[in-house]
Parts: structure tokens; C-alpha cells; sequence
């Protein structure tokens, strides 16, 4: 007669058994087709660019004179220096300029009161030269555009705008006074 061999096992045995394939199966899952789930984004970000100008010389005293006088922000008896413009934006701008009259006898532009466009000489030329006023030339009533790209980078980002003036002969006696305004606008 044939034996056969019944094997009997409890049902905690069971359940462990059922357990342990169980967890070699999911290890030789992840092991053999990694984890799933990962996904990846994108970051996006835009910079604006700011036009912000600075006049960190904002006031030109020429000193005293008589009619006919003459003197001028960048010749041996200057008693001021020219307008200092510094570019604190983060782009190149082109700047503008408009003043009021000075003088009483004679309207702006007139060769009586004349600006030019210089370089700081600490930084050297900050600006693109073309298309930048630097011959002596009358000062503005309308909003004119004397400089052309000053760069914003904050090792060279200044311009000098020189004044000179001469006391017309019928002018009146009396502080004077102009009121100078520069624009700044983006020019990238």
C-alpha cells in the first residue's frame, strides 16, 4: 500500500509563509523596476529691468560775476564741479535733458548759458559716444537727449554734464537760478 505523505501545517504557519513570498516579491519588484513617481518642474522667473538715475553732484554754484562774466565747471577757476549723473537702474538708459531760464535777458537755448557732456575721470567713459552730446551746446527749454546708453554696471555707470555761463550784458543784478531736469529712459 502506498503511503502518501500528508503534511499538515497550522494556519499561523500558513499566514507566515504567505508573508514572507509576499515580501520577497515586492523587494524583487523594487529592485528590478525601481520606484516609480518621479516626476520633475520647471522654474520661470523674469527680471524687469528699473531705471533709476542719481545726481550725486545736484547743485552748480558758479560763484559770483559780473556782466560779461564768464565761468564755467570744468576750466582752472571753477568753483563747482558739472551735474554728476550715476545710472542706479539695472539697465543702460538714455538720459534727457530740460532747464529753465536762467537769465532774465535772455531765453533758453542761448549761448549764454551751455552744457557738454564729460566722463567721470574715476570710471572713464560710461556712456556710448555717438549719439552723446559732448561739444559745449545750449541749454535746452525742451526735453533733449544729450546722452546716449549709459551703462548701468556699477564700476562705470556715471557721466558729468558741464556747465558754462556768461553774464549777458543787459542782464539784471540778482541771484539767478535754473532749475535743470534729467530723464532717464530704458535704452536696452
Amino acid at each position: 500500500m502506498n503511503k502518501k505523505a500528508i503534511f499538515k501545517i497550522s494556519q499561523t504557519t500558513f499566514l507566515l509563509l504567505i508573508a514572507v513570498v509576499s515580501i520577497i516579491g515586492t523587494i524583487f519588484v523594487l529592485t528590478n523596476e525601481g520606484i516609480t513617481g518621479a516626476v520633475t518642474g520647471t522654474t520661470n522667473i523674469t527680471v524687469y529691468g528699473t531705471t533709476t538715475i542719481t545726481l550725486s553732484t545736484s547743485v552748480v554754484d558758479l560763484g559770483n560775476l559780473t556782466l560779461g562774466g564768464t565761468n564755467a565747471t570744468v576750466n582752472a577757476s571753477a568753483t563747482a564741479d558739472g551735474f554728476v549723473i550715476r545710472n542706479d537702474g539695472n539697465v543702460r538708459v538714455n538720459i534727457s535733458v530740460s532747464a529753465t531760464n536762467l537769465f532774465s535777458s535772455s531765453s533758453n537755448p542761448t549761448p549764454n548759458y551751455t552744457f557738454f557732456v564729460s566722463y567721470n575721470s574715476t570710471e572713464g567713459i560710461c556712456f556710448t559716444s555717438s549719439g552723446t552730446t559732448q561739444g559745449q551746446t545750449n541749454m535746452p527749454s525742451a526735453t533733449t537727449v544729450i546722452i546716449n546708453r549709459l551703462n548701468s554696471t556699477d564700476s562705470c555707470d556715471t557721466a558729468e554734464v558741464d556747465i558754462n555761463i556768461t553774464i549777458p550784458l543787459g542782464e539784471s543784478t540778482g541771484a539767478k537760478a535754473s532749475t535743470v531736469t534729467f530723464l532717464a529712459i530704458d535704452a536696452s
